[in-house]
């Protein structure tokens, strides 16, 4: 019985996760590797798993590979709740923002336009050169 409702558990989350990535076909047999591994392996459930899901949205076509680097990436990090992620997003954001806001301040902007009052000398000396 106990095996049965994991399966039947594992079987809703896969038809869930198939429902939100718009799959109206059968999943793969490497598909389901990749959520049996998530939720089994990972010990992750549907909540952490959505918050890749919704990480994928940004990309033209989602893929299970991309969804596994993500979860493999949270796993390896240690990160087991959904609370634990969120700050690591955030964490991650504001380090890019950062790293942004740097480059701007070290480039070499800052220099006035070169101002010629006589451009006859200019293209004179230029062509004499």
């Amino acid at each position: 019985d106990v095996y049965f409702e994991k399966q039947e558990k594992l079987n809703k989350i896969k038809k869930t996760i198939s429902k939100k990535l718009g799959i109206a076909r059968m999943l793969t047999q490497y598909e389901e590797a990749y959520i049996e591994k998530w939720i089994v392996e990972f010990g992750f459930n549907l909540d952490i798993i959505e918050i890749a899901l919704k990480r994928t949205t940004s990309k033209a076509n989602p893929s299970f590979d991309y969804i596994d680097k993500l979860l493999c990436d949270w796993h390896d990090r240690n990160l087991k709740t959904v609370i634990d992620i969120q700050n690591y997003i955030t964490n991650e954001k504001q380090k890019n923002k950062n790293i942004k806001e740097l480059e701007k301040k070290t480039k070499y902007n800052n220099y006035e336009q070169r101002q010629y009052e006589n451009l006859d000398l200019f293209y004179a000396n230029k062509q004499n050169a």
